[in-house]
């Protein structure tokens, strides 16, 4: 049971490291682009002022935008690190199996 174990948590943490590099490449700059583009249009309702005049705009939109700026690149952090643990945990489920099989087929030949 233990190989079944340390199997998953291998494939875990390998899934986890290709949750990051995944979000590091693909993710950081698209979400928060999206989260800019949210933070743009909800200031612009809010605030009412149009998105060229954005630049003259007063501290509180900007930080509206900074902050959905932040959320869009958390939650695609989130999401990356999601899928890329729980990939690889399903990864190491799969595999542990035919290892623990392949280990008690070895010791009844004994």
């Amino acid at each position: 049971m233990k190989t079944n174990e340390s199997m998953a948590k291998k494939c875990l943490t390998a899934g986890l490291w290709a949750g990051l590099a995944g979000f590091a490449v693909l993710g950081l700059l698209q979400g928060a682009a999206i989260g800019g583009t949210a933070g743009l249009v909800l200031a612009n309702e809010v605030f009412g002022s149009g998105a060229i005049e954005i630049a003259g705009a007063s501290l509180i939109s900007r930080v509206v935008i900074g902050a959905s700026m932040l959320a869009g690149a958390l939650v695609s952090f989130v999401m990356f690190m999601t899928v890329g643990g729980v990939a690889g945990w399903a990864v190491g489920r799969v595999l542990s199996p035919k290892q623990a099989e392949t280990k008690e087929a070895a010791t009844q030949a004994r």
